[in-house]
């Protein structure tokens, strides 16, 4: 299983809800996530969540 932890300043602006949106898209995503559970490595997965695009 993963789990996110996502820090933000106490001031923060709308910006942590539009990331915890992406990561809810991203995980609605059944190929995403079949390709993030095959990653053999931890920099697999750092490249195929930081290449995710909405519509892929």
């Amino acid at each position: 299983g993963l789990i996110f932890v996502l820090l933000v300043p106490e001031r923060a602006t709308d910006l942590h809800l539009q990331i915890l949106s992406e990561l809810a898209q991203m995980f609605s995503d059944q190929s995403f996530r079949e390709r993030l559970a095959g990653a053999a490595t931890a920099e697999d997965a750092h490249r195929l969540i930081s290449e995710w695009q909405p519509d892929a």
